[in-house]
């Protein structure tokens, strides 16, 4: 028995993957070292430069940002500047999501006919800010949600005043759906779904968050249904509390206009430069590793078989009838399903792998 093993027969894991980590650290997502290492590198940049003294100054000459772009990112781009030769932080971005474009075309085929980008602070507010657009451009009323998709829609889609209808059927008048994939109800790439939305003639926004956690995977979004596309951090990259994610949209989202002045440039350089350093899926080779040891380990600590997720963050049981339940775990497992599926996060499981260096 190896080094995990006995670490797992000290008592039910599965109850340390029910309560999340014990130190704290967020669900569905682990702090990736690399990353960490990543971010750390950018603070010392910002602060030996003492970056906030100046950076949101409306008169900083461009020359200045410059260098911290500069220092800053692997790829550095032009500093946009006004008449005046001063940094146009207000359009700073720009260059920014055109290199986060660059990037993420390489894993979304057809992201180069989005052409309205914008920052949004994490898949969430860009989730609510699509919604309420709907609600007031496009006249929509009901949002309309894969069964034991993420609960998150549900709630913002009722935030932004519209009704949301969890469904498995999709044999209805064309509407407006928005899902996930990879699908956050088992972890797994799920394009049969869309491209059955896209037959019955749905509209679809695609919450792509699980992007980059997976193995290289060329998704399609060149269907004219396809209408806004959504990344995150949080999932593939551990950076959940840096609150910063990317809307795409094939049609102007007049709701996030505003971003243009409120967001963090500092935070957008940050996660550029982690993007550039750790291009997405670049940590699923290490990682994959770890995540089949989890799975095969608990599979035979429990005598019950689990399977790794498209997302190495996770894995999965597909529920069939008759499906017996080891009893140090039955009374646990129900709390994990979703659906047709039992759904685990092994991000307390990795926690485990990293600091007992197992």
């Amino acid at each position: 028995m190896n080094k995990f093993a006995e670490e797992l027969c000290k008592r039910n894991y599965y109850e340390a993957l029910l309560r999340g980590n014990e130190k704290k650290n967020a669900v569905y997502c682990y702090g990736f070292p690399e990353i960490k290492s990543t971010i750390l590198e950018t603070f010392r940049i910002i602060y030996e430069d003492c970056v906030p003294m100046f950076f949101y100054l409306n008169n900083i000459p461009v020359s200045r940002v410059q260098e911290v772009v500069d220092k800053m990112l692997i790829n550095p781009f032009t500093v946009p500047s006004t008449p005046k030769g001063c940094a146009d932080l207000d359009e700073i971005h720009i260059p920014i999501l055109e290199n986060v474009r660059e990037i993420y075309a390489k894993h979304l085929k057809g992201l180069e006919d989005y052409p309205y980008a914008y920052p949004v602070h994490g898949a969430n507010e860009g989730i609510l800010h699509i919604l309420c657009w709907l609600r007031e451009a496009k006249k929509v009323r009901n949002v309309f949600i894969p069964e034991n998709d993420y609960e998150g829609f549900y709630f913002r889609a009722q935030h932004a005043g519209l009704t949301p209808v969890f469904t498995k059927d999709m044999d209805l008048a064309p509407n407006y759906f928005i899902l996930s994939n990879p699908s956050a109800i088992n972890g797994n790439i799920d394009n049969e779904s869309i491209e059955d939305l896209l037959i019955y003639g749905h509209k679809l926004v695609i919450d792509f968050s699980y992007l980059g956690s997976t193995k290289k995977h060329v998704y399609d979004i060149t269907h004219k249904n396809i209408k806004t596309v959504i990344l995150s951090m949080s999932k593939p990259y551990g950076m959940f509390r840096y609150r910063t994610g990317f809307v795409f949209s094939r049609e102007p989202i007049s709701n996030l206009y505003g971003n243009k002045w409120f967001k963090d440039d500092l935070r957008l350089l940050q996660v550029l430069r982690v993007l550039q350093q750790h291009p997405p899926g670049s940590l699923y080779a290490k990682y994959v590793k770890w995540q089949k040891e989890i799975v095969d380990e608990l599979s035979k600590a429990y005598d019950f078989e689990i399977y790794p997720s498209s997302s190495v963050i996770l894995a999965n049981k597909p529920i069939v009838s008759k499906l017996e339940l080891p009893a140090e775990i039955a009374g646990i497992l129900p709390k994990f399903r979703r659906g047709d599926y039992y759904r685990f996060c092994l991000s307390p499981l990795f926690e485990i792998l990293r600091e007992e260096g197992i």
